[in-house]
């Protein structure tokens, strides 16, 4: 269903923020096979998720990654740009890193 809503579609930007951390593997799997199958050459995927240091702290997360691990997930279904961190402070009481990854299609 989700690639029949944007057949024909060329994004330029997708953007996937805190979900995969919420999806057991082989709904990741299937997220990614579906953003691959609408991305263009010109198409950037931007993409962030908890580092997986970072406690869940209630947010009902079941999977987490560190750095080389997002790397190398994405990997399989990307051409992998440029990876980061940054500090985020949601609730000003909290500090936590998120990974962030820019990908295209391979």
């Amino acid at each position: 269903e989700f690639v029949e809503t944007f057949a024909g579609s060329e994004p330029d930007l997708i953007s996937c923020f805190e979900v995969i951390e919420h999806l057991s593997k082989r709904q990741m799997e299937v997220l990614f096979d579906n953003i691959n199958a609408i991305m263009t050459e010109k198409t950037v995927l931007l993409l962030s998720t908890p580092n997986g240091h970072y406690a869940d702290d209630g947010h009902h997360h079941i999977q987490f990654f560190s750095m080389k691990q997002l790397e190398r997930i994405l990997g399989k279904h990307f051409k992998v740009g440029r990876m980061g961190k940054f500090r985020y402070n949601p609730r000003m009481n909290k500090t936590h890193d998120i990974l962030f990854a820019i990908v295209h299609k391979k």
